[in-house]
């Protein structure tokens, strides 16, 4: 121990504990190593050497005052029995039992050392002593602290190891409802995000929850009721029965919180005996019976629509080259009350907003693909689903997605499966599995991936050779083919039957008008808006402008006057096509305004210039390349040069290839010469022809072939 710990431990006045005496200090004496202290029962006058103090071993307490001593001296006034010892974790214990050694055995162990080296101070004595149990000295005396704040007793060392809280409950049963609820209600949201929507929810319903303690089932609507907030509080708590089961609640701190979910997250497979465990048995399948039992809860047709998506296992080629090989994405609504596939969408892009909308938009209407490919037979599914269910992908959460949805034409209700429930989306996923069995049998000479190992990849690679269109007729082929084949689970009816059975005994709600308004809110949304300036819309770095502007004004009047304006600028939403930024179309609010055209991307012929996302980023990227000094208005130059670089590209990766083969073949047909012979032929095939040019020359030298000398003459 250092000087400095100990004159702040003994300092004049001080009361100190030995065993069950106590002390105060009067006096310090030769450099603070020589205590005067007085008993504080007799009075007595005691010399205490502070070096055999702190090496007996009875431990040694200070303190300022003396009931602080006294206090420590009766633990059980201050604390409740302690518990048994059997009650404790037996690691709990066998640490105690180490720290008791550790502490208990410094004092002999100095004593020893002292005398073998006098000259040692006793903090390297203590260095060596730590170094021998492999602790610092740190932990040391934290294990002194705990030795003598519970007085060397193992079991209250080991009950001093459980963190405070325990025993307690962090949270109240009303607490743990609503933490439930929030996390079965939305299992897609981060947790950042749950504690926001929990934090608006409680202010809603003025810090009030349902009290499970206070019911024996806890009732559902009056959970809806509270969720709802189009329903006034003022009406729950005039309820009789349902104002007596709300109380006070507060949403736990951040950090216990996060530890809430991060449980609940951690293990899901232990959510449904939490659940039935804290609410009842089935409070689980109450909550998401309609992700395991949707085909028994469907009452009608469109009730419950399932969309997910699939990567196809066959290859394809490009048309122009037939060379460039890619996969598809096809993208399905299927309904669980008739079985029926809904719609569908094949792309080359990966999943993404235009999958589903174009799926959706597909689904809405009747069919038109069959007879458009010449197909035998009917695609009767279609309509507006009630409640769409999705996974929790990324397309599936954008404001383009939930905006469509909204539509007063639509009204569809989009609900998310759990986190970790693949199995939720098992009605799509069966058919993808059927279809991909399809694929590999009649396609396995054509593309298809036979099998996930890289040999069967590359092999089905090299036999590519269906363009987009060839999948898109197979896809509709077995769609066809799915729609008017009788299923077990609908009594041997065909998807077609049931439907149509459906409609003519209940009727099927009628699409709505397939009107321009509706068909470009399939459109991608803009996240944003955008205000209408002299040079109208300015979006994608281009200005947008149409007939459909002159009548919408740019200022409107402001409700409450702010900074002193009396007016702002009118504020449109944008959906576009990614495919052609060259026209998008415009909206006040829902109302469809008209469509606008790039001014930039205007033809000589009245016409626009149709320009991809894709191309305008590789056109911008073009533009940074060759340094320009106003890129945002450049890179719509640039667009020529890309088309005329993919052509230049195009013809080059033709003509190799042609090259490539001509070579191929070629060597496929030149028979295999003896090197020695191959040599001599081409020495004589040398000599005949330079001796041809020769009597070529003179030919044309001399006007009469007759004239021409001959070998004697010369």
């Amino acid at each position: 121990m250092t000087h400095k710990s100990i004159s702040q431990r003994f300092q004049i006045g001080m009361y100190l504990r030995k065993g069950i005496t106590i002390f105060r200090i009067t006096d310090i004496e030769v450099g603070g190593l020589v205590l005067q202290v007085v008993e504080d029962e007799t009075g007595t006058l005691h010399t205490l050497d502070l070096q055999s103090l702190l090496s007996g071993n009875e431990a040694v307490i200070s303190a300022l005052e003396k009931h602080h001593l006294l206090y420590e001296l009766q633990p059980e006034v201050n604390a409740k029995s302690p518990p048994p010892r059997a009650s404790l974790p037996q690691k709990f214990l066998q640490k105690a039992e180490c720290m008791r050694h550790i502490v208990e055995g410094f004092g002999p162990w100095l004593a020893s050392r002292q005398q073998a080296n006098p000259t040692t101070s006793q903090a390297e004595h203590l260095r060596a002593y730590v170094e021998t149990f492999d602790i610092s000295l740190a932990t040391y005396y934290n294990y002194r602290r705990a030795y003598n704040k519970c007085h060397g007793d193992e079991v209250q060392m080991a009950t001093h190891m459980r963190r405070s809280s325990f025993g307690k409950k962090r949270l109240t049963r009303a607490q743990q409802h609503f933490l439930d609820m929030l996390l079965l209600k939305y299992p897609s949201l981060d947790a950042m995000e749950i504690r926001r929507l929990g934090l608006a929810l409680l202010e809603r319903t003025g810090n009030l929850w349902v009290d499970p303690d206070r019911c024996e089932t806890i009732p559902d609507d009056l959970v809806k009721m509270l969720c709802n907030p189009q329903i006034p509080m003022s009406v729950i708590q005039d309820h009789e029965v349902y104002s007596t089961l709300l109380t006070p609640t507060k949403l736990p701190g951040k950090t216990a919180f996060y530890e809430y979910y991060k449980a609940f997250v951690a293990r899901p497979d232990r959510g449904k005996a939490i659940i039935d465990i804290r609410y009842g048995e089935g409070a689980w399948d109450e909550q998401l019976r309609v992700f395991d039992s949707f085909v028994h809860l469907a009452s009608e047709p469109l009730q419950y629509v399932f969309l997910d998506h699939y990567l196809l296992d066959v290859f394809i080629v490009d048309t122009e080259t037939r060379n460039q090989r890619d996969r598809l994405w096809l993208t399905l609504l299927i309904d669980a009350y008739t079985r029926g596939i809904l719609g569908m969408a094949l792309l080359y892009e990966t999943p993404s907003i235009e999958s589903v909308q174009s799926a959706l938009q597909q689904a809405i209407w009747p069919k038109s693909e069959p007879a458009q490919l010449g197909l035998q037979g009917a695609w009767h599914a279609y309509g507006v689903p009630v409640q769409l269910f999705l996974d929790n992908a990324w397309a599936h959460h954008s404001h383009s997605l939930e905006s469509l949805a909204r539509s007063p034409e639509l009204l569809i209700d989009l609900v998310y499966r759990p986190i970790y429930k693949g199995r939720y989306g098992a009605l799509v996923e069966r058919y993808f599995g059927n279809l991909s069995h399809k694929l590999k049998t009649r396609l396995h000479d054509a593309g298809a991936i036979t099998a996930s190992h890289p040999q069967a990849v590359q092999n089905a690679a090299k036999t590519a050779c269906l363009l987009f269109e060839d999948i898109y007729k197979f896809i509709v082929e077995e769609i066809i083919t799915y729609q008017n084949t009788p299923h077990s689970e609908l009594n041997q009816m065909t998807p077609n039957e049931c439907w149509l059975l459906e409609a003519q005994e209940h009727g099927i709600i009628a699409p709505p008008v397939r009107t321009e308004t509706l068909l470009r809110k399939f459109w991608r949304q803009f996240n944003g808006q955008r205000c209408i300036t002299e040079k109208g819309i300015c979006l994608f770095g281009m200005h947008y402008n149409g007939a459909a502007l002159r009548h919408i004004p740019r200022y409107e009047s402001v409700a409450h006057h702010q900074g002193g304006r009396k007016q702002q600028r009118v504020m449109c939403g944008i959906r576009y096509n990614p495919h052609d930024l060259s026209q998008i179309a415009v909206f006040r609010g829902t109302e469809y305004i008209g469509d606008v055209y790039a001014t930039e991307l205007r033809l000589p012929d009245g016409g626009y210039l149709a320009v991809s996302t894709a191309e305008r980023e590789l056109a911008k990227h073009i533009a940074y390349a060759s340094h320009s000094q106003q890129v945002a208005r450049d890179w719509v130059h640039y667009l020529d040069d890309i088309k005329d670089m993919v052509k230049r590209r195009q013809a080059e990766k033709r003509h190799v290839h042609r090259l490539a083969s001509r070579s191929s073949s070629f060597a496929t047909q030149q028979p295999v010469y003896d090197s020695d012979a191959w040599q001599t032929a081409h020495q004589q095939q040398t000599a005949q022809t330079l001796y041809q040019q020769a009597e070529d020359a003179l030919n044309s030298f001399w006007d009469d072939p007759n004239e021409i000398p001959s070998d004697d003459n010369v």
